[in-house]
């Protein structure tokens, strides 16, 4: 099982599995690795490297820490009170339906519109043509009108 932990707890027997930071911050060649010399330890504690992955499976695990006891916290009491339900929500009425399916309607047509002046657009300019830039700022204000 892999471990994050502090370059502080490593001790003799624990496989490295990946040191944390860049490689030229750490003094060895490999990474996948059992610590058994002292003298590679104190390198690894004096390098830039903070934190290391290790490797439980294959090597020493961090003894476990005591945890402190957990103590009751004096919470105060908390008195609920219900929610009042909400309103609910208004249906849909007859006329709303037929102002979107006319804003739906405007909208296909605007489609159809941006369409052919897309392909006229790219039609002129594969002539060399110049492009009529008011022409597609009016089709942009009525597409930006459409959506909002």
């Amino acid at each position: 099982m892999l471990k994050k932990i502090s370059v502080s707890d490593l001790r003799l027997g624990m496989h490295l599995h990946e040191l944390c930071g860049s490689w030229l911050d750490h003094p060895f060649w490999k990474t996948k690795f059992v610590l058994r010399d002292p003298a590679d330890l104190e390198k690894l504690r004096s390098s830039g490297v903070a934190e290391c992955w290790i490797d439980a499976s294959k090597g020493l695990d961090v003894e476990a820490a005591a945890e402190p006891e957990a103590r009751p916290l004096d919470t105060p009491k908390v008195e609920t009170v219900p929610m009042p339900r909400p309103a609910a929500k208004p249906e849909a009425t007859p006329a709303g339906r037929a102002e979107l399916r006319e804003e739906l309607e405007r909208a296909g047509a605007l489609i159809k519109q941006s369409r052919r002046a897309v392909m006229s657009l790219f039609t002129e300019a594969r002539m060399g043509k110049a492009m009529d830039a008011e022409g597609c700022a009016a089709l942009v204000d009525d597409i930006a009108s459409s959506v909002t």
